[in-house]
């Protein structure tokens, strides 16, 4: 069984976005990804999922898909903040990590 590290899921996060967008101030948990204030354009957070689903699995080897129907429809999206979408990975990927065992 995988066991996954939230503050590693951040991270990679974290150095993804910061390739496709610079920032002059420090990224927190709270730093809007995609929101009212966002830094991020739709193309771009497109980009940063699709980065994001590659680099997650050529490490888990899980064929995560984030921008899911389940994502999409939620009341608080996971991609408003570093953490909500930290949470969201997270928790997407110990869910398919469990059906892959099943």
């Amino acid at each position: 069984m995988l066991m996954f590290n939230q503050e590693e899921i951040k991270s990679i996060i974290i150095r993804l976005f910061l390739q496709i967008k610079t920032m002059d101030e420090p990224i927190t948990d709270e730093t809007s990804l995609y929101a009212m204030n966002g830094h991020l354009s739709s193309i771009e957070l497109v980009m940063l999922i699709v980065d994001i689903e590659q680099e997650l699995r050529n490490l888990y080897k899980l064929p995560l898909v984030i921008a899911s129907s389940k994502a999409m429809s939620q009341k608080n999206s996971p991609f408003n903040n570093v953490n909500s979408f930290t949470t969201f990975i997270f928790d997407e990927l110990n869910i398919l990590n469990n059906t892959q065992l099943s």
